[in-house]
């Protein structure tokens, strides 16, 4: 009975979301909850302080605003980025600090930065950036590390779901930046890339219900794919250690990639608000 029970409800789920979530999709072109999406224009702090309006609409040619990601090459020292690299090899494996994911394919360090301090000394590569979209300061809300493993059905029209390969938006206030940087030399579509679509596409896809939902990967994955492959608008994150991708997860459809048998992928994100 239980069990029977629990079939119907996550039937129904999918499209209990899409019902709940079509004031987002009209109104904002994402499928975020509209709490998250109204939450930014009236956090206390951001009123008082600056209406966050300006960080969304009026910022200074900022590509981050416009197009929803921008990449930024690594340009320190690379003594920092080796050493960074060294670190993160060396606690990967280590149990007591580390744990793999629900998938067993994805192992993760929790709050990097306790670990490997001089992940902040990175933040210069990104900082202007930032300050750029929210028309003024930020803070760092959270910070993880992980490696992504591949799995056989990488090469397969219908991929297993590992670690958000499923297109979808971020559930979060659609202010939330989120940093990653690679811990990786050659990162491309084949060994383990993010994908990355566009916020005007983006928009569209969930204005004309070609994006359905997540949860219904059968019905919206071959939707989505057929469009963004044939009108060439599917970005991915590819470069070497230490180059990096600012992305505005809420406002852009974007999913995992699976890497090649035998391939992995290492990676430092960093989670964004204003102040």
């Amino acid at each position: 009975m239980i069990n029977s029970l629990k079939k119907i409800i996550n039937k129904f789920f999918p499209i209990r979301r899409i019902l709940l979530t079509l004031p987002s999709r009209i109104i904002f072109g994402n499928t975020i909850s509209f709490p998250n999406n109204i939450k930014p224009y009236f956090h206390k702090l951001n009123f008082i302080k600056r209406p966050i309006y300006k960080a969304l609409y009026n910022s200074r040619n900022s590509e981050i605003k416009d197009l929803g990601f921008k990449k930024i090459k690594y340009n320190l020292n690379n003594n920092l980025i080796k050493s960074i690299s060294a670190k993160f090899e060396q606690y990967i494996s280590d149990d007591s600090i580390c744990k793999f994911g629900t998938d067993k394919k994805s192992r993760h360090l929790y709050d990097p930065l306790k670990y490997i301090p001089e992940i902040k000394d990175l933040e210069i590569l990104y900082k202007n950036e930032a300050k750029n979209f929210y028309s003024g300061e930020y803070k760092v809300h959270s910070s993880i590390a992980w490696r992504i493993y591949s799995d056989a059905s990488y090469n397969k029209e219908n991929k297993k779901y590992l670690y958000s390969n499923y297109w979808h938006f971020d559930d979060l206030p659609k202010d939330l930046l989120k940093v990653f940087i690679l811990l990786s030399d050659n990162v491309n579509k084949n060994s383990g890339a993010t994908r990355v679509i566009d916020v005007p596409t983006s928009k569209k896809l969930a204005r004309t219900f070609k994006f359905v939902d997540n949860a219904l990967p059968s019905i919206t994955t071959p939707r989505v794919d057929k469009y963004v492959y044939r009108n060439d608008k599917i970005n991915y994150f590819e470069g070497n250690k230490g180059d990096v991708y600012i992305c505005n997860t809420p406002r852009c459809l974007h999913a995992a990639t699976i890497p090649e048998e035998g391939k992995i992928r290492d990676l430092i994100q960093v989670e964004l608000y204003p102040v």
